[in-house]
């Protein structure tokens, strides 16, 4: 019981939740920015979503520092795999790469 000069205490988690979270979503939102200036093709909502649905599968992580790395890594992933399927391939003007040559980026020849 609490008299009335006593004021109850909150436990100190709660208060670091709070802040946990709003640095997540400060961080949610540069990656929007971020990942919608490095993929043009995609619109802003596209990539809001993207990134929101790889927030969601850390919904239940107990140790938050990581996710918005984890985040943005898996949103960068998905973007790139989409785009490479929806853009065009092109040769490079000086042809395809030689057997045994690796192209940097690409795949081993």
């Amino acid at each position: 019981m609490h008299t009335a000069d006593q004021v109850p205490v909150v436990p100190a988690q709660r208060p670091a939740e709070r802040t946990v979270l709003h640095g997540e979503t400060r961080a949610l939102s540069h990656m929007i920015d971020r990942l919608s200036r490095r993929f043009p093709r995609h619109s802003r909502a596209t990539v809001a979503e993207v990134v929101s649905q790889a927030h969601q599968r850390y919904d239940d992580s107990h140790l938050r520092d990581y996710v918005p790395v984890l985040v943005e890594r898996e949103a960068r992933l998905k973007l790139e795999h989409t785009t490479t399927q929806a853009a065009p391939t092109q040769e490079a003007p000086w042809g395809p790469p030689r057997a045994g040559v690796r192209v940097a980026g690409g795949p081993r020849a």
